[in-house]
């Protein structure tokens, strides 16, 4: 412990300062621990921090046995001892594991993300589908599948280039991101194409509306569009207590989203599907 050994310790307030703060009172709780570990027939261990003098810090491990005398504890007979660098190698173990294990999340986590969005992407998409389907018809929730598609994007490209529509992209994929309910999951479905699922939702119109008003402020400039900036199409699908498989609620917001550009885009299309 880096102390002068002329200088005995005969008191627990004589060796207090010789342990870090932070062990200081497990250490040195003889009368408390003493009683249990008699009461156990079992013997002391252990592991605290010492401060030495120079302000280094040792771990320790004290084992101590009970003696008795005619089934009496009279004293106990123990020692210290420096185990400071197997402590150090078992953390460094521990942070490299956690290290390792942080990495792995994050790797995980970058699979599920579209690379160029920083959104969902389609396998987080269809990882999530079957929970989120259950989850709604086990509490007999409304579920919205909505499909959104910017319009005129190949002209978008064709004007500005590839670099400025996958600019375009980010910000529209990020504006939808934002709008949309902490509870919903927005995901690139592919190429200029946008899903949402919106948990608990028998009527998506105020959504679709906040969606259109978020790509409306964005004020993106389209010279190939007829209204002079870029804008999307939507085609939702409102589910409850339907029959309906997620294929079909695909299929039935994708037909929602055609009727939509059908109709001149720019404009959003909400279709239901209640059991009768």
């Amino acid at each position: 412990m880096g102390r002068d050994p002329a200088r005995p310790v005969t008191t627990l307030a004589d060796f207090r300062p010789f342990i870090h703060p932070e062990d200081v009172d497990r250490a040195t709780d003889v009368n408390e621990r003493a009683a249990d570990l008699l009461a156990r027939g079992d013997d002391y261990s252990i592991i605290f921090r010492s401060m030495r003098p120079d302000g280094e810090i040792r771990w320790l491990r004290s084992l101590a046995a009970v003696e008795h005398r005619d089934g009496v504890p009279t004293r106990a007979v123990g020692y210290v001892a420096d185990i400071t660098d197997s402590m150090r190698a078992e953390l460094a173990l521990r942070e490299a594991n956690r290290e390792l294990l942080q990495e792995k999340v994050s790797l995980a986590l970058e699979v599920l993300k579209d690379p160029l969005t920083g959104i969902a992407n389609r396998r987080h998409l269809d990882a999530e589908l079957p929970r989120l389907d259950a989850h709604s018809r086990a509490h007999g929730q409304g579920l919205c599948i909505a499909l959104v598609d910017i319009d005129h994007f190949k002209q978008y490209n064709d004007l500005y280039g590839h670099p400025a529509g996958d600019a375009a992209l980010r910000r529209v994929a990020a504006a939808l991101r934002d709008t949309a309910r902490h509870s919903d999951l927005v995901a690139r479905y592919g190429g200029e194409e946008f899903a949402v699922v919106l948990p608990d939702t028998p009527d998506p119109v105020p959504l679709m509306e906040k969606f259109m008003a978020a790509i409306e402020a964005l004020a993106i400039p389209h010279g190939g569009s007829p209204t002079g900036r870029l804008t999307i199409s939507c085609g939702a699908i409102a589910a409850l207590r339907t029959p309906l498989t997620m294929p079909q609620l695909f299929k039935a917001a994708d037909e929602a989203l055609y009727e939509a550009k059908a109709g001149g885009r720019n404009r959003y299309v909400v279709r239901s599907a209640v059991e009768r």
